[in-house]
């Protein structure tokens, strides 16, 4: 069980799919959603999401209502 918000679980709640994501925080590529989505211990390729673009992401559900 994870506490408070995620990447992952907040796009889930907002009902977004990673595409979406992408074209929200201004990336070029759903690819790097699933990047910052990836469990640390599988072997897909992890990066962390970058406080700027999940403030982004925050700043758009506000203005959205979408949580």
């Amino acid at each position: 069980m994870e506490l408070g918000y995620t990447p992952y679980n907040l796009r889930n709640r907002c009902k977004l799919i990673q595409a979406e994501l992408a074209q929200i925080v201004g990336v070029k590529h759903y690819i790097q959603v699933g990047r910052w989505e990836a469990e640390p211990d599988t072997e897909t390729r992890r990066a962390d999401m970058p406080l700027e673009k999940w403030r982004q992401f925050l700043d758009w559900t506000e203005k959205t209502n979408a949580v």
